[in-house]
């Protein structure tokens, strides 16, 4: 945040939720993010995220209408992709094989 921009860069997502809720285009997102999501889904969460707590990351489960898998990594953050790509890797190859 303390690099020139970055933090401009950083919060423009949520100015635009803010703007767009009156404007076409945030129907339109709004309206997508209501949908259900109709294909299986899996979801791999760091058990030290300080972000999004697991009950949290479970919960969105119900918005998943063909089949929901939830893998907690232990010892991964924020960014398991990052922290431990191996392990996401093997996720998700089992999950493909299923």
């Amino acid at each position: 945040m303390l690099t020139p921009r970055v933090s401009h860069t950083a919060l423009e997502g949520f100015r635009w939720c803010v703007r767009s809720q009156f404007r076409p285009d945030g129907a339109r997102y709004a309206a997508a993010m209501a949908r259900r999501v109709t294909v299986p889904v899996l979801q791999i969460h760091g058990e030290a995220d300080p972000w999004v707590p697991d009950r949290v990351a479970r919960a969105s489960a119900r918005w998943c209408d063909a089949g929901h898998v939830h893998r907690t990594l232990s010892g991964v953050g924020h960014f398991p992709h990052q922290e431990a790509p191996q392990h996401v890797t093997d996720a998700l190859l089992d999950f493909l094989d299923e």
